[in-house]
């Protein structure tokens, strides 16, 4: 075996690790947030309109956390920054689970997502380093199919014990950090500093520089399309995390596990289409591409107000946007890595969109479920999304994307 083939074996293994670490993080992220939902409502019986507050204050500050990253992010080292932040997430979630007093939950809850600002961009920025094309499109696809698998499994999870003992919950949520924690040291302690990663060879690295000098005059329209179709799928995931588990139990009358199935669907419907856009790179650079993305969403929102009551409805409706969330998002991240001179900048400038559009769609959709129903909620969704349809139309035709792959 060569030199360059054992490089690569081992560059592949870190990778592992990684994506090993990444699936750890984000399945204690996604149980404490479906967790939460119910803890707030059952324990110290917040209004849906409350609850949304709650989660779009968690966003805000993330989103704030991910400006900080943006001006300190490329000054520190990652293998300084990513046990600090995972560290900081593991302590503070444990009074998320015992405590019931409102103001050490909002604390503990506020410094957790600032901690959870700074893993996020330096994580997809280790992943993606070095690459380009349909490599990139192939890292990044097993990076996001590593924490769609814990977001796939853990409200299932999340939603049985919680019926069972909504404490339980929280000592899984503390389980999932702390193993994060510790798969990151045995990363670092199996790799050695000088460990480079894979060596690329001439031909590959002239390509590549060849493609980036052909996109660079698209690749600013591009990333900036790709952050703001990411944004209008945050709005909708804010809204579908926060809101829909309290319509699939206090509208429906089913349990928090039903709830739970519901995104377990949503996330195979999302996990699957990963699969999909690392095989298939004929969106690349597109402008049709945008323009079906916003419109998917859009056509989302029409579906849950069509769905009302109808859980059946409901889950045809959330594998659907499981499906375009994962489009939007994979978008995002491709273009921030592949184009712009500052993939940590852009990386942050990818978390600051989303966080915003979590707070939106947690905080609107709260109170517009509070006041107006889930048909109302998914109407008001419909029109926000279609008024986007409408700007990306009048934008593509003064547009001129390249259409060669």
């Amino acid at each position: 075996m060569s030199a360059v083939q054992c490089t690569d074996v081992r560059f592949l293994r870190k990778h592992h690790f990684l994506y090993a670490c990444t699936f750890l993080f984000c399945l204690g992220e996604v149980t404490m947030g479906f967790s939460l939902v119910y803890r707030l409502t059952d324990w110290l019986s917040f209004s849906p309109g409350q609850v949304g507050t709650f989660m779009a204050l968690g966003s805000l500050t993330y989103f704030l956390g991910s400006n900080l990253y943006l001006v300190l992010g490329s000054k520190f080292n990652p293998a300084i920054v990513l046990p600090i932040a995972v560290g900081v997430v593991l302590l503070t979630s444990f009074p998320l689970g015992y405590a019931r007093v409102p103001t050490l939950l909002y604390v503990s809850f506020l410094v957790l997502r600032l901690g959870m600002s700074f893993f996020w961009p330096t994580m997809i920025s280790n992943v993606t380093a070095g690459y380009s094309g349909k490599e990139l499109s192939v890292n990044i696809s097993y990076y996001q199919r590593s924490w769609m698998a814990s977001i796939m499994i853990g409200p299932p999870i999340a939603g049985f014990i919680y019926s069972w003992n909504s404490t339980a919950n929280f000592i899984m949520v503390n389980i999932s950090f702390l193993s994060a924690f510790i798969m990151y040291f045995l990363m670092v302690f199996h790799f050695r500093k000088d460990d480079r990663g894979p060596v690329k060879s001439e031909t590959v690295e002239k390509q590549n520089e060849t493609q980036v000098l052909k996109q660079d005059k698209h690749s600013n329209y591009c990333r900036y399309r790709s952050w703001a179709c990411n944004f209008s799928a945050a709005i909708c995931m804010g809204l579908i995390g926060s809101i829909l588990p309290l319509h699939i139990r206090e509208g429906l009358g089913f349990s928090e596990g039903t709830a739970g199935m519901v995104h377990f669907f949503r996330c195979a419907a999302g996990f699957a289409a990963f699969a999909v856009l690392a095989k298939y790179t004929a969106w690349h650079f597109r402008n049709w591409w945008f323009l079906l993305m916003q419109g998917g969403l859009t056509f989302c929102a029409f579906l849950f107000l069509l769905a009302g009551n109808t859980l059946g409805f409901i889950i045809f409706a959330a594998m659907l946007f499981g499906v375009i969330n994962s489009g939007a998002n994979t978008t995002s991240v491709y273009y921030s890595s592949s184009t712009g001179k500052n993939p940590k900048r852009n990386f942050a400038f990818h978390e600051i969109f989303m966080s915003l559009g979590h707070a939106a769609g947690a905080a609107g959709g709260g109170y517009l479920y509070q006041n107006f129903s889930f048909r109302g909620m998914s109407g008001a969704l419909m029109i926000v999304l279609g008024a986007g349809v409408v700007a990306y139309i009048i934008l593509g035709r003064r547009s001129d994307i390249i259409t060669s792959s």
